[in-house]
C-alpha cells in the first residue's frame, strides 16, 4: 500500500476508509457501554470483561485510537489481529527524558500500537469498574477545570486555608505488586501491566523524535531480543552511541501509558475514602497533586501528616509528598496551571503556564524574523491557534479576555505585517463575542493549522 493512499486515506472526508474508522468508534462505544451497563446491573465481571477484551471491534478501534487514525486500513486489520491482552507477548518499549519544572529528569515511555491500544481497553476497563471520590479529579469527566472549579467553591465555603503539593516521582515510585490488586484478571496485568516480565524491553533515545520512530506502527513491537530483553530491570549494554538501551526499565508504572493515570486514580481514590471525615478539611486530589483546603490551619496540619503517613504505608507505595506549600496573602495559589486568590473571587491562569505561552509566542516570532514564515497570514494564522489553543486549555477562567489582553497586544504586529485590515480587525477581536461568521473562520483556521501539523 503506497504511502500517498494511507495518507489521502485519513485526510480525505469521504473516503471509505474513513467512514468505515467511524463505524469502528461506534462499535467501541457500543461494547463499552455494555461493559458499563452489565457492571451496574451486578452481572459478573469476568465475563463482561472477557467479552469486551476479545471483540473484534475494540482491538480494531483501539488501534485506530493508538495511531491516531494515521494509518491504512490493511495495517491497521493486521496491528488489530496482534491486540491480545491474554495472550504473552513481546513488547519493545522506547523511552526519552524530560526536563521536570521542579528539577531531574523524567522518562517518558512511548509504546508500540499493539500494546498502547491494550492499555486504552484496559483503561476502559477500570474506568467501567471506577466508583469516583467527589475529590478525585483527572479522571474521565472530571478534569483539572472541573478542579479549579471545586476549589473555587471551596474558597466560597470558607476553606480559604490552602496548602499544596504533589507525589514525590509518584508513578515511577508505584508498587508493581499492587496492579494484582486491581479489578482485573492477572493474566491481563502479568502481559500488558507488569514491566517485570521478561515480554518487555526498553530503549532509551535523547528525544521525543528519535523515540516515536521506535514506536511508529512500522516497527514491529519486538526486534532484537537477544539486545534488548530486560530480565528483572537488571543491567543491559548499550547498542550505540546516541541509541542506548536503559539500565532497567520503568521501576513503577510506565510514563506516557494511557492505563497509568487511571491504575494510579484507582489507588488514589480509595487512599480520599480511607482518610478520616474532618468538616474543617477538604482534599482535593488530581493526578498525583494534592491540595488541601480547610478553615483552620490546625485542621489542614492534622490532614496534611495523616496523607503522608497513608501515602507512606499504602501498598501501592511507599509514596512520599514533597514539603507543601501555603497560598501566598496577595497572589493566592497556583495549581494545576490555575491560579486561585485568596479571597476566591476569580480563577486565573497561572504564572508559570503564562510563561510558557510567552515562551511559543517568540519561538514564532523568531520564526517570522528568520524568514521561515514568507507569508504573514499564515505566521497570523499559526499565532492565533497558539493563542485559542491556549486559552481552551482553561476553560474555567473566570475572564478569559482579560487573560489574553496582554498576549493580544503585544503579537498584534504580526497581523500588522501583512496589511490587512481584516487580519488586524480579527486579531483585536480574538476573545471578544463572535458573530457566527467570526466563530466559523476561528475554527476553519484551527483547522487548518491541526491538518498542516499532521501532514
Amino acid at each position: 500500500m503506497s504511502h500517498n493512499y494511507i495518507h489521502n486515506s485519513y485526510t480525505s472526508s469521504n473516503s471509505p476508509w474513513r467512514v468505515e474508522k467511524q463505524a469502528l468508534h461506534r462499535v467501541f462505544s457500543q461494547q463499552l457501554r455494555k461493559l458499563v451497563v452489565g457492571r451496574a446491573e451486578g452481572k459478573r465481571r469476568h465475563i463482561l470483561q472477557r467479552d469486551f477484551f476479545r471483540h473484534p471491534g475494540v482491538r480494531q478501534a483501539a488501534i485506530l485510537k493508538a495511531t491516531k487514525g494515521k494509518i491504512g486500513r490493511e495495517q491497521a486489520y493486521s496491528l488489530a489481529r496482534q491486540v491480545n491482552p491474554y495472550a504473552e507477548q513481546k513488547h519493545a518499549v522506547t523511552t526519552y527524558p524530560i526536563t521536570k519544572t521542579s528539577g531531574g529528569k523524567r522518562n517518558i515511555c512511548i509504546m508500540p500500537p499493539v500494546l498502547s491500544a491494550m492499555h486504552k481497553i484496559i483503561k476502559c476497563a477500570l474506568d467501567a469498574e471506577f466508583v469516583r471520590h467527589p475529590l478525585l479529579f483527572g479522571v474521565k469527566h472530571y478534569g483539572r477545570d472541573q478542579a479549579a472549579v471545586q476549589i473555587q467553591q471551596l474558597q466560597r465555603e470558607g476553606y480559604g486555608n490552602l496548602w499544596q503539593t504533589d507525589i514525590e516521582d509518584c508513578l515511577d515510585s508505584f508498587n508493581l505488586d499492587a496492579l494484582y490488586e486491581l479489578p482485573l484478571p492477572n493474566q491481563i496485568i502479568a502481559n500488558a501491566l507488569d514491566t517485570r516480565n521478561h515480554n518487555f524491553s526498553f530503549q532509551a533515545h535523547i528525544s521525543k523524535q528519535e523515540a516515536k520512530k521506535g514506536a511508529s506502527p512500522e516497527t514491529p513491537d519486538w526486534a532484537s531480543p537477544e539486545n534488548y530483553m530486560v530480565r528483572d530491570h537488571s543491567p543491559i549494554g548499550s547498542l550505540t552511541d546516541d541509541i542506548v538501551c536503559n539500565t532497567r526499565g520503568p521501576a513503577g508504572l510506565m510514563q506516557g501509558s494511557p492505563a497509568s493515570s487511571a491504575i494510579l486514580a484507582w489507588h488514589l481514590n480509595a487512599v480520599l475514602n480511607d482518610l478520616p471525615c474532618i468538616d474543617d478539611v477538604r482534599v482535593i486530589v488530581c493526578f498525583d497533586n494534592l491540595l488541601v483546603a480547610s478553615r483552620s490551619e490546625e485542621g489542614s496540619r492534622t490532614i496534611r501528616d495523616t496523607l503522608a503517613d497513608s501515602l507512606g504505608r499504602c501498598p501501592f507505595g511507599p509514596l512520599t509528598l514533597h514539603p507543601p506549600t501555603s497560598a501566598d496573602p496577595d497572589h493566592g495559589i497556583e495549581f494545576l496551571g490555575y491560579n486561585h486568590p485568596s479571597d476566591g473571587s476569580t480563577i486565573g491562569v497561572g504564572q508559570k503556564a503564562r510563561e510558557r505561552l510567552m515562551r511559543h509566542l517568540n519561538t514564532l516570532e523568531q520564526k517570522f524574523d528568520s524568514g521561515k514564515f514568507s507569508d504573514p497570514e499564515l505566521e497570523t494564522f499559526a499565532m492565533w491557534c497558539t493563542l485559542l489553543d491556549f486559552a481552551s486549555g482553561y476553560s474555567s477562567t473566570t475572564d478569559i479576555v482579560a487573560e489574553m489582553a496582554d498576549f493580544v497586544t503585544t503579537s498584534s504586529w504580526i497581523p500588522a505585517t501583512s496589511n490587512n485590515p481584516v487580519l488586524m480587525h480579527m486579531h483585536c477581536r480574538l476573545f471578544s463575542q463572535w458573530n457566527p461568521f467570526e466563530e466559523t473562520f476561528f475554527k476553519t483556521v484551527r483547522n487548518m493549522r491541526r491538518r498542516h501539523k499532521r501532514d
